[in-house]
């Protein structure tokens, strides 16, 4: 048998389960190779293994231990810490957890003996955060008064993660928030102006950031009614009230006149003085405020007040009561007279003090 295995065979594999072949040896009793005649050598080690370096999440990684040995039908290794394996000649290191820096020492061993150690390092780093859902604030836009939702960012990673962020409104700080994670949560705003919400997360594997934002939009102003007040013998125009508007509108008298012709220089403040005597004449006020921010349209309110005429006394003087003094008399003008024709035909009816 002996005679036949050396000139008939020149190779013997052993497959293992997975279907790889490994090459083999067949030794007599004093250990010659029946297919060499040679007595076997130890494997020889002929190539180093690179280091292995992974990020938790990424794909697996072979090792194909073949390539740093020649004659090797088998292998011997350290202790494989958490992700790693071995399978025959191919170590697989699988990136699921952190793996600080290890170091496997491997031999090769055939009928020789075991060969001289070669070293493979392996080490798997945390992942960096990364985003996988953007931050967000809802609605994009609205007025002072709007109900926003700010929603954080969504991050994978290898944690545990420390997070922190802040929501600016007009450039001023109005809400922050902090810890392991960040909820969702409301903000209503109440000044116009964008409304940035920016956010920072850091782990094991570093940092990252992630910004948002929504505008608080102008909103065109809106003004009470306006009114002309009697107060004394003057004539009062008070400000009418604002009653909405972003930002802040401003207010101003833009227009006064009596009938038709602008008065608005003899104010004295919001009053003029003496404008509440009637005369002779009738006279119309009328008062335009305007309030502007800047935002279309602008709220107007106007308000009319009339001064009805009355009639002006005629005066009598007399002598007396004493010698050098004399005495006026008041002597009302007398109402109008107003014919009407009718009530029958070639008839005439006349009212006496018709306005």
């Amino acid at each position: 048998m002996k005679d036949y295995i050396l000139r008939r065979i020149v190779a013997a594999y052993v497959t293992d389960a997975n279907g790889v072949p490994t090459a083999i040896d067949i030794l007599d009793h004093l250990g010659v190779s029946l297919l060499s005649g040679l007595t076997p050598q130890p494997p020889q080690v002929i190539g180093a293994l690179d280091a292995i370096s992974l990020t938790v999440g990424e794909d697996p990684v072979t090792v194909d231990l073949a390539t740093a040995f020649s004659g090797a039908t088998s292998y011997e290794t350290s202790a494989l810490p958490a992700g790693v394996t071995r399978s025959g000649a191919i170590i697989t290191v699988t990136a699921g957890a952190v793996l600080a820096a290890t170091t496997i020492t491997i031999r090769g061993r055939n009928a020789g003996g075991l060969s001289e150690p070669v070293t493979l390092s392996v080490a798997v780093a945390a992942a960096p955060p990364q985003l996988a859902t953007p931050a967000s604030i809802s609605p994009a836009s609205g007025p002072v008064g709007t109900v926003f939702t700010i929603t954080p960012a969504i991050w994978s990673g290898t944690g545990p993660f420390t997070r922190a962020g802040t929501l600016e409104q007009a450039g001023v700080v109005v809400e922050t928030r902090s810890g392991s994670s960040i909820a969702p949560f409301p903000f209503t705003g109440t000044a116009t102006g964008p409304l940035p919400w920016s956010e920072t997360i850091s782990g094991p594997g570093g940092s990252a950031s992630a910004e948002a934002s929504a505008t608080i939009a102008n909103t065109a102003p809106s003004l009470a009614p306006a009114q002309i007040t009697v107060s004394g013998d003057d004539l009062v125009f008070p400000a009418p009230a604002i009653t909405g508007g972003a930002p802040l509108p401003s207010l101003s008298m833009t227009a006064l006149t009596v009938n038709g012709t602008s008065i608005i220089g003899s104010l004295s403040g919001n009053t003029l003085i003496g404008a509440a005597i009637p005369t002779s004449q009738t006279r119309v006020y009328f008062v335009t405020w305007t309030a502007t921010n800047g935002t279309v349209p602008n709220a107007v309110r106007t308000a009319t007040y009339t001064i009805e005429a009355v009639a002006q006394a005629e005066w009598q003087v007399s002598a007396g009561p004493g010698p050098n003094q004399a005495t006026l008399t008041s002597v009302p003008v007398p109402p109008p007279v107003i014919a009407t024709a009718g009530p029958d035909a070639n008839q005439v009816t006349i009212e006496m003090g018709a306005a």
